[in-house]
C-alpha cells in the first residue's frame, strides 16, 4: 500500500521547525517518513528509509536535505499534467507525441498515458503559461 499524506494525517503526529515545518507521526507506518510544509503551505511527503541518522537533529537535517534534492521526475509529466501547466488541451500534447513533434527522449508512452519532459514541451511549446 502506498502510503499519502492524507494517510499520514490520519495518525498521531507532531511538529518541528527547522527551516520548514516538518510533521512527523508516531505510527510505525510511517516511522520513516515525514511530511515537509513550506512557507506557503505545500505539503510533500518524504522517505528517509534508505538513510542513517544519529539524533532527532540529523534526522530533521536528512528529512530536509532529502526534500530539497531535486528529483529528474520533477520535469516528467503525463500530457494532461503538461497540457495543464501550458494552458493546452490533453489532445493537442497527445497529438504532438504521435506525430513525432517530441524527440524519442522527450516523450514515451507508458502504459495508458503518455510522458513527456520538460524540455520537450518548452522546445515544442515554449515556456508553461
Amino acid at each position: 500500500m502506498k502510503n499519502t499524506i492524507e494517510d499520514f494525517f490520519t495518525t498521531d503526529t507532531y511538529s518541528a521547525v527547522h527551516g520548514y515545518t516538518i510533521h512527523l507521526s508516531r505510527a510505525p507506518e510511517f516511522a520513516t517518513q515525514a511530511v515537509v510544509e513550506d512557507a506557503d503551505g505545500k505539503q510533500t511527503l518524504v522517505d528517509v528509509s534508505h538513510r542513517d541518522w544519529e539524533d532527532f537533529d540529523d534526522l530533521l537535517d536528512i528529512i530536509v536535505e532529502e526534500y530539497e534534492t531535486p528529483s529528474p521526475l520533477d520535469d516528467v509529466f503525463t500530457a494532461a499534467e503538461a497540457a495543464a501547466l501550458w494552458g493546452l488541451d490533453e489532445s493537442t500534447v497527445k497529438k504532438a507525441c504521435l506525430q513525432g513533434r517530441f524527440r524519442h527522449y522527450e516523450a514515451k508512452k507508458s502504459g495508458w498515458p503518455w510522458l513527456v519532459t520538460r524540455q520537450g514541451m518548452e522546445r515544442v511549446y515554449g515556456g508553461p503559461k
